[in-house]
């Protein structure tokens, strides 16, 4: 029988710790839970765990103060997990220590993180330095996106009473019908990935007469590449934005995408916009 694998789950978050736990109940791994930086402490000197999990309910202070601890106990192997929607304490944990840190951009549903982290321990033979792990897309990250989008329909378009709704994962969202997406691809040191811009048939319809002051019943193939041209516009004002951030984009030229399913709805994020002409969608889908 193989020996059992110690996983400890920094957070106050019980129903997390619940979720984790019924996930790898099958699983010869032991969870233990801290719920402060006291309580965490006393469990990492006494006990060699494989991974230690925190997220954004230890605070910053907290968090940094564990994390000089574990720096100084130089536990080969060790796997560290930081769930957290915060931009700024990802960028400066990744730059200010050495240790073998893997970041789980916030939202994630409890089973998914479960699943990283029960993968991480089960895979055999794996090399643990360039094992993948997906990272969904951070909070401020996703927020110059929606700015964007917003920016550009209000003005290009003249599209008034934009609303967004709160970020979600796609699986949790009735989304309606998606006749044609605007997609390109992302690749920056905090994210990898694919990003869309959805519009149901109707909304596409009315934001396309408002810019071009042409009415049609349905989309023709002629009427397809507004969509990227659209998508180029927003990533440009996007691109600006987190440029002068550090994040140096690249040009990238978006392409259309009809097909019916394209996105993996179990790690990607979706945000619905409501408006005078209907609803759309933005998604970012991380690499895995």
């Amino acid at each position: 029988m193989s020996e059992s694998k110690e996983i400890l789950l920094i957070t106050t978050n019980k129903s997390l710790f619940d979720d984790v736990r019924s996930f790898l109940k099958k699983e010869n791994i032991k969870l233990r839970l801290g719920i402060s930086r006291s309580d965490a402490t006393e469990k990492l000197s006494t006990i060699n765990f494989d991974i230690v999990f925190f997220d954004e309910t230890i605070g910053a202070r907290d968090l940094k103060f564990i994390l000089r601890t574990l720096n100084s106990q130089n536990k080969e192997g060790l796997i560290i997990y930081y769930a957290s929607s915060d931009f700024d304490i990802f960028s400066e944990i990744m730059a200010s220590t050495e240790l073998n840190l893997h970041i789980i951009n916030m939202p994630v549903a409890n089973e998914d993180i479960a699943m990283r982290l029960s993968s991480h321990l089960t895979v055999k033979d794996a090399d643990e330095k360039s094992a993948k792990f997906s990272k969904n897309v951070d909070a401020k990250f996703l927020n110059v996106f929606i700015d964007a989008t917003t920016m550009v329909l209000k003005e290009m378009a003249n599209v008034g009473n934009i609303k967004n709704l709160r970020p979600n994962l796609l699986k949790t969202l009735d989304v309606e019908k998606i006749a044609i997406r605007g997609k390109l691809r992302l690749n920056t040191k905090y994210f990898k990935g694919t990003f869309y811009i959805s519009f149901p048939e109707k909304t596409y319809l009315k934001i396309y007469e408002s810019i071009l002051m042409e009415k049609h019943d349905c989309i023709s193939e002629e009427m397809k590449d507004f969509a990227t041209e659209l998508l180029n516009v927003i990533y440009g004002q996007a691109k600006n934005t987190l440029n002068k951030l550090g994040h140096n984009l690249d040009m990238i030229i978006p392409v259309i995408d009809c097909e019916e399913n394209v996105v993996d709805e179990t790690s990607t994020i979706a945000i619905p916009f409501d408006s005078k002409f209907g609803k759309f969608y933005i998604k970012i889908e991380p690499d895995k």
